[in-house]
């Protein structure tokens, strides 16, 4: 979705705790996508196993990645994503069509996305300085990429947060 902002999302608290701590959530967003719409959920708990699954229901077709930010894998040396229950053309007439398709995404390691997530902050700054005056300080063009990434997705954050609190969708303002 190249970082687009969803039109509209929901929010639901599924469990909390007697102090009001959120046990349990799940949200969605819904996308306008190449003329058509995208949805995308996801559940968060901390009652359940770690779990990071990806589903996406469009008017073309639906999408599941089960462990999609770290996959969980036999082979060390490659991480897969596996997409199940996939559709595709006329949903309304091959709906009970599934299908399963592997795919290997480049990685050396099973903890290939945290090495990446550290080479993007090592491409984000540079040494200013020398001895006790040296310090590291972020390259303005990539900092600027890192922070529009993480207020919008504290924006979706809230307006789904928000969501719960009045009840209702919310579309979110760009």
């Amino acid at each position: 979705m190249d970082f687009q902002m969803p039109t509209e999302v929901t929010g639901r608290i599924l469990k909390q705790n007697d102090k009001g701590a959120i046990i349990s959530f799940i949200g969605d967003m819904t996308y306008e996508a190449e003329g058509g719409v995208a949805l995308a959920s996801f559940f968060v708990s901390f009652e359940t196993a770690f779990e990071q699954t990806l589903h996406v229901t469009t008017t073309e077709g639906t999408l599941r990645l089960d462990d999609m930010c770290l996959p969980v894998t036999n082979y060390p040396e490659k991480q897969y994503y596996e997409v199940h229950h996939s559709s595709d053309d006329n949903v309304c007439e091959s709906h009970n069509l599934h299908s399963s398709v592997k795919h290997t995404v480049k990685g050396e390691t099973p903890d290939f996305q945290l090495t990446e997530l550290w080479g993007d902050v090592a491409r984000v700054l540079y040494v200013d300085g020398e001895g006790g005056a040296r310090r590291f300080k972020a390259k303005e063009e990539r900092a600027r990429h890192w922070a529009m990434m993480s207020w919008k997705t504290q924006a979706v954050m809230d307006k789904i947060l928000e969501s719960v609190r009045i009840g209702r969708s919310n579309p979110l303002a760009a």
